[in-house]
């Protein structure tokens, strides 16, 4: 974050910890005070910035940071057994702040024995305020109800979720497949949207006035974790055995009810059309090098949202929630973007940006926060990309002389300002396969690419990999390759790990937009890349 100065706080300002949330009464936008260190005269921010709320975060960094504290992994046996308590009664704690005292913990012992003070709004931080929208969302009762229209299609057994087009959800994370997840899993599962909801409940049942402000200590009810793994780091003491968190730094094994594919729809979800071409082209929105952030002004609602890296917590749910937006217009090929792509030019090195709402009499640049990151294995779930290339491997091994060693198909890496690791048409993670195929004595790679949303021509690789490489690291730099040269083969490394032993060969005309293959068109292509394999 240190591209990033947030408006009124001195560089290096270290957050210590939490006090009430508060608003004017005449105010919709919630704030939360802050104890902070060195001493100064904001102590406050806005609850959008909830994402990047931790204890002993450092906002403002002049250098790289390292946050000290232990670490422990837990798992979680029973939510149920669960107390609630307050911060005040953690007794290896000595904080003498008295509002951070009244901040609700959960306390609960792990099954090695340790005792555990977990503040309820750094759970609530990581499952639900991944961004301000959600952080925001939280304090009102019907938001999520009105801006997201649920239904369901007896047909295909999916969910649909129609997104209003009047939203101020960042259009953005429609192409980030772990935000999406984390959206499904708040608007649809039952266990998650009571424990979300009750943020509100208990904010309308213990909000109190003061000097015109009204005034509220959070708290909410858990969803159940039961299963979950959790990496924390904070204060531990090794006498009492007592582990107080700062941070949790990852949750793996979350366990939801969605086992249905889930669609969401917007009328700006645009798809690539590959039979209609133009001459035109869309400019790419600029990244800045810097953002200026402020928590005190609106945001211009004509603008696209700036998307601003933060450190991220991994989520990782026990199993992987299916979802893909659904396209509601097509666009022809070359002149075809992103949905969030911005039109605007600007050349501004600096941008001055806020993560509130947007009105159309705001000042500064819409932002949102990019703090979402799945780390869940679920390649299985894209297979169905390559099906008609599977097919022909599996005519390639039954009628010629080879047999399938090993088959991977792997998302393309998320590399910061690329965006090839996504289909431009449904927003899907964009794969590679890779096929590993003996013949007789010798072995060779299939590289495939999809390429069905007609980001770029890009013929199979067929290699035979000299022996003494680091095949697995090797695979992994062709991958980020591929993503930051806009889907290109990187033809000279590729030389050099093979001895000049690589070749291409094409498809079989438009099979990335059919859904069928005769049996005479598998086997042309079949003999086709059969042929490859002959030194």
């Amino acid at each position: 974050m240190n591209n990033l100065h947030i408006d009124g706080f001195e560089d290096n300002t270290v957050i210590n910890g939490f006090g009430s949330f508060f608003k004017h009464n005449d105010a919709a936008r919630w704030n939360i005070n802050l104890n902070v260190s060195p001493h100064q005269k904001k102590h406050y921010t806005s609850l959008s910035q909830a994402p990047i709320l931790t204890r002993k975060r450092i906002i403002n960094a002049t250098s790289d940071t390292y946050k000290k504290g232990y670490s422990r992994n837990i798992e979680i046996e029973s939510f149920q057994t669960w107390e609630t308590c307050k911060i005040a009664d953690c007794p290896i704690l000595n904080n003498q702040n008295k509002s951070e005292n009244e901040q609700f913990c959960f306390k609960f012992i792990t099954n090695s024995g340790m005792t555990v003070y977990l503040p309820q709004f750094e759970l609530a931080r990581v499952l639900f305020f991944r961004d301000g929208y959600l952080s925001r969302t939280a304090m009102n009762s019907t938001e999520l109800s009105i801006e997201f229209d649920i239904d369901h299609n007896s047909d295909d057994d999916s969910v649909i979720v129609n997104v209003l087009d009047s939203t101020s959800y960042c259009m953005e994370h429609f192409n980030n497949e772990a935000a999406r997840s984390t959206l499904s899993w708040v608007l649809l599962d039952p266990n998650a949207r009571t424990s979300y909801e009750s943020i509100h409940r208990y904010y309308r049942k213990n909000v109190y006035l003061k000097n015109n402000y009204e005034h509220w200590f959070f708290q909410f009810d858990q969803p159940n974790l039961d299963g979950s793994k959790l990496q924390i780091k904070g204060i531990y003491n090794d006498s009492d055995d007592i582990f107080f968190v700062n941070e949790i730094t990852s949750i793996t094994n979350l366990r939801h009810s969605l086992s249905q594919p889930i669609i969401f729809t917007h009328s700006n979800f645009t798809e690539l059309d590959p039979t209609v071409e133009s001459k035109n082209y869309t400019k790419e929105q600029k990244t800045a090098d810097k953002y200026a952030l402020y928590d005190n002004l609106t945001p211009n609602s004509d603008t696209t949202h700036r998307m601003v890296s933060a450190p991220a917590t991994f989520i990782e749910f026990a199993t992987p929630i299916r979802s893909r937006k659904r396209p509601q217009k097509k666009q022809a090929l070359s002149t075809a973007s992103f949905d969030d792509e911005s039109k605007d030019d600007s050349t501004d090195i600096t941008s001055h940006i806020c993560t509130e709402e947007g009105a159309n009499t705001g000042t500064v640049l819409r932002a949102e926060w990019d703090t979402t990151v799945n780390t869940q294995d679920d390649e299985r779930v894209y297979e169905n990309k390559f099906a008609l290339f599977l097919r022909m491997i599996s005519y390639l091994e039954s009628n010629f002389d080879c047999q399938v060693i090993d088959k991977k198909i792997t998302k393309l890496p998320l590399i910061e300002k690329h965006k090839k690791h996504l289909l431009q048409s449904t927003a899907e993670p964009r794969c590679i396969a890779v096929i590993e195929v003996a013949i007789r004595t010798k072995v060779y790679h299939i590289l495939e690419v999809d390429t069905s949303d007609s980001a770029n021509k890009l013929a199979t690789k067929i290699i035979h990999f000299n022996s003494n490489i680091d095949l697995e690291n090797e695979l992994t730099n062709i991958n980020d390759y591929l993503v930051k040269n806009s889907l290109r083969w990187p033809q000279e490394r590729l030389n050099l790990l093979s001895s000049n032993r690589q070749v291409s060969t094409s498809h079989p005309q438009m099979i990335n937009y059919c859904e069928n293959i005769d049996k005479a068109t598998l086997h042309k292509w079949s003999v086709r890349v059969f042929s490859k394999f002959i030194d």
